[in-house]
């Protein structure tokens, strides 16, 4: 693979980072009805927000289309959607006794789950 195209790959990940992270931002927003329940079932809401917050503010903080910093901005961008995905699962077992408060946990598994592959592909 030449350079170029490996940098056109980079950008295309970037832009599917850069989606999943509005993607992870719509999946906090289900916060409120959560806190009404328990407390404890919104925590992963708040990290999703966050999550996608960060996700939004890397994109458009590093804007150069360069090899190396697209490389890194990739590996960091995998990291951060490990850890959501760690975190929705955990939260999923934890919220398994509630079928409504875990109704979206499911769905960002496996947007999570193909955001990560998406990087080895």
């Amino acid at each position: 693979m030449s350079s170029g195209e490996r940098v056109e790959k980079l950008v295309s990940r970037r832009r599917v980072f850069l989606f999943s992270s509005i993607v992870a931002l719509v999946f906090g927003l289900d916060i409120a009805p959560e806190m009404h329940d328990n407390p404890l079932y919104a925590v992963d809401d708040i990290a999703m927000i966050i999550i996608g917050v960060i996700g939004i503010l890397l994109y458009f903080l590093m804007k150069r289309n360069d090899e190396p910093t697209l490389s890194k901005l990739e590996n960091v961008y995998l990291g951060i959607f490990a850890v959501a995905l760690v975190l929705k699962l955990t939260w999923a077992v934890i919220e398994s006794r509630d079928p409504g408060d875990m109704a979206d946990d499911t769905p960002a598994v496996l947007i999570l789950i193909a955001v990560l592959a998406n990087r080895f592909l």
